[in-house]
Protein backbone atom coordinates (compact mmCIF):
# COMPACT_ATOMS: atom_id res chain seq x y z
CA UNK A 1 0.00 0.00 0.00
CA UNK A 2 2.81 2.39 0.89
CA UNK A 3 4.52 1.72 -2.47
CA UNK A 4 1.25 2.36 -4.31
CA UNK A 5 0.75 5.67 -2.50
CA UNK A 6 4.33 6.68 -3.25
CA UNK A 7 3.80 5.99 -6.97
CA UNK A 8 0.54 7.94 -6.96
CA UNK A 9 2.25 10.94 -5.35
CA UNK A 10 5.10 10.75 -7.85
CA UNK A 11 2.65 10.78 -10.77
CA UNK A 12 0.77 13.69 -9.20
CA UNK A 13 4.00 15.70 -8.80
CA UNK A 14 4.95 15.07 -12.43
CA UNK A 15 1.47 16.17 -13.55
CA UNK A 16 1.69 19.28 -11.32
CA UNK A 17 4.97 20.11 -13.11
CA UNK A 18 3.71 19.07 -16.56
CA UNK A 19 4.89 22.21 -18.45
CA UNK A 20 8.43 21.72 -17.10
CA UNK A 21 8.33 17.97 -17.84
CA UNK A 22 7.29 18.67 -21.44
CA UNK A 23 10.01 21.34 -21.81
CA UNK A 24 12.53 18.84 -20.44
CA UNK A 25 11.40 16.23 -22.97
CA UNK A 26 11.84 18.74 -25.81
CA UNK A 27 15.28 19.59 -24.40
CA UNK A 28 16.12 15.86 -24.51
CA UNK A 29 15.33 15.71 -28.23
CA UNK A 30 17.93 18.38 -29.02
CA UNK A 31 20.52 17.83 -26.28
CA UNK A 32 20.69 14.00 -26.39
CA UNK A 33 21.49 13.65 -22.69
CA UNK A 34 23.18 10.77 -20.89
CA UNK A 35 21.63 9.65 -17.60
CA UNK A 36 23.78 9.92 -14.48
CA UNK A 37 21.76 9.13 -11.36
CA UNK A 38 18.90 10.32 -9.17
CA UNK A 39 19.62 13.10 -6.64
CA UNK A 40 16.69 13.08 -4.21
CA UNK A 41 13.69 13.34 -6.58
CA UNK A 42 15.62 14.83 -9.55
CA UNK A 43 17.04 12.83 -12.46
CA UNK A 44 20.52 14.10 -13.41
CA UNK A 45 21.79 14.05 -16.98
CA UNK A 46 24.79 15.38 -18.89
CA UNK A 47 24.69 16.78 -22.41
CA UNK A 48 26.74 18.93 -24.77
CA UNK A 49 26.25 22.49 -23.63
CA UNK A 50 27.80 24.69 -20.97
CA UNK A 51 26.28 25.20 -17.56
CA UNK A 52 23.26 23.64 -15.92
CA UNK A 53 19.53 23.81 -16.49
CA UNK A 54 16.60 22.33 -14.62
CA UNK A 55 13.22 21.32 -15.99
CA UNK A 56 11.15 20.20 -13.01
CA UNK A 57 12.26 16.69 -12.06
CA UNK A 58 15.15 16.70 -14.58
CA UNK A 59 18.46 18.56 -14.37
CA UNK A 60 21.04 18.78 -17.15
CA UNK A 61 24.75 19.56 -16.81
CA UNK A 62 27.68 19.98 -19.15
CA UNK A 63 29.24 16.73 -20.40
CA UNK A 64 32.68 18.05 -19.43
CA UNK A 65 31.70 17.69 -15.76
CA UNK A 66 30.50 14.09 -16.11
CA UNK A 67 33.30 12.46 -14.09
CA UNK A 68 33.05 15.03 -11.29
CA UNK A 69 29.29 14.55 -11.16
CA UNK A 70 29.55 10.76 -11.11
CA UNK A 71 32.15 10.84 -8.33
CA UNK A 72 30.08 13.46 -6.46
CA UNK A 73 33.14 15.69 -6.26
CA UNK A 74 32.59 18.18 -3.40
CA UNK A 75 33.49 21.03 -5.77
CA UNK A 76 30.45 20.31 -8.00
CA UNK A 77 27.94 19.37 -5.29
CA UNK A 78 26.87 23.00 -4.66
CA UNK A 79 26.05 23.32 -8.37
CA UNK A 80 24.08 20.08 -8.30
CA UNK A 81 22.25 21.39 -5.26
CA UNK A 82 21.60 24.73 -7.01
CA UNK A 83 19.76 22.96 -9.84
CA UNK A 84 18.04 20.83 -7.21
CA UNK A 85 16.85 24.13 -5.69
CA UNK A 86 15.29 25.05 -9.03
CA UNK A 87 13.55 21.65 -9.03
CA UNK A 88 12.23 22.27 -5.53
CA UNK A 89 10.94 25.67 -6.67
CA UNK A 90 9.29 23.91 -9.61
CA UNK A 91 7.49 21.61 -7.17
CA UNK A 92 6.25 24.62 -5.19
CA UNK A 93 5.13 26.72 -8.17
CA UNK A 94 3.83 23.94 -10.41
CA UNK A 95 2.48 25.24 -13.73
CA UNK A 96 3.43 28.82 -12.81
CA UNK A 97 7.13 27.93 -12.56
CA UNK A 98 8.04 28.58 -16.20
CA UNK A 99 6.55 32.10 -16.45
CA UNK A 100 7.60 33.18 -12.93
CA UNK A 101 11.03 31.53 -12.61
CA UNK A 102 12.09 29.49 -15.67
CA UNK A 103 11.69 32.07 -18.44
CA UNK A 104 13.08 35.01 -16.41
CA UNK A 105 16.07 32.87 -15.40
CA UNK A 106 16.79 31.98 -19.04
CA UNK A 107 16.37 35.59 -20.18
CA UNK A 108 18.63 36.75 -17.37
CA UNK A 109 21.33 34.38 -18.58
CA UNK A 110 21.05 35.67 -22.17
CA UNK A 111 21.07 39.33 -21.09
CA UNK A 112 24.16 38.68 -18.97
CA UNK A 113 26.00 37.10 -21.88
CA UNK A 114 25.07 39.81 -24.38
CA UNK A 115 25.25 42.97 -22.23
CA UNK A 116 27.71 42.16 -19.45
CA UNK A 117 30.14 44.82 -20.69
CA UNK A 118 27.41 47.52 -20.49
CA UNK A 119 25.70 46.70 -17.18
CA UNK A 120 28.21 46.29 -14.40
CA UNK A 121 25.38 45.39 -12.02
CA UNK A 122 25.27 42.03 -13.80
CA UNK A 123 28.56 40.98 -12.19
CA UNK A 124 27.12 38.29 -9.91
CA UNK A 125 24.86 35.86 -11.76
CA UNK A 126 23.44 34.60 -8.46
CA UNK A 127 22.09 38.03 -7.42
CA UNK A 128 19.06 37.59 -9.68
CA UNK A 129 15.91 36.59 -7.76
CA UNK A 130 15.44 33.23 -9.51
CA UNK A 131 18.98 32.15 -8.63
CA UNK A 132 18.73 33.46 -5.05
CA UNK A 133 15.51 31.48 -4.57
CA UNK A 134 17.12 28.29 -5.91
CA UNK A 135 20.13 28.76 -3.63
CA UNK A 136 17.90 29.36 -0.62
CA UNK A 137 15.75 26.29 -1.43
CA UNK A 138 18.85 24.09 -1.74
CA UNK A 139 20.89 25.46 1.17
CA UNK A 140 23.60 26.96 -1.04
CA UNK A 141 25.38 30.27 -0.54
CA UNK A 142 27.39 32.45 -2.92
CA UNK A 143 30.96 33.30 -1.95
CA UNK A 144 33.13 35.89 -3.70
CA UNK A 145 36.68 34.69 -4.35
CA UNK A 146 39.65 36.09 -6.24
CA UNK A 147 38.43 34.09 -9.25
CA UNK A 148 34.82 35.27 -9.13
CA UNK A 149 31.69 34.03 -7.45
CA UNK A 150 31.37 30.38 -6.43
CA UNK A 151 28.70 28.33 -4.70
CA UNK A 152 29.20 26.61 -1.37
CA UNK A 153 26.88 24.27 0.51
CA UNK A 154 25.65 25.43 3.88
CA UNK A 155 24.57 23.23 6.78
CA UNK A 156 21.05 23.22 5.33
CA UNK A 157 22.21 21.69 2.02
CA UNK A 158 20.50 18.41 1.07
CA UNK A 159 22.63 15.37 1.82
CA UNK A 160 23.02 12.41 -0.51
Amino acid sequence: MKNLMSRFLQIFVWLWQLPQVLAGCVWCIFARPRYLYKHHHVLLFTCRFGGGVSFGPMAFYSERHREALLSRDPRVMPYINHEYGHSMDSRKWGPLYLPVIGAPSGLHLLVRRWFRHIWTSLENYYDFYTERWANRSAGVEVVKTAYGYVLRNTDQAPKL
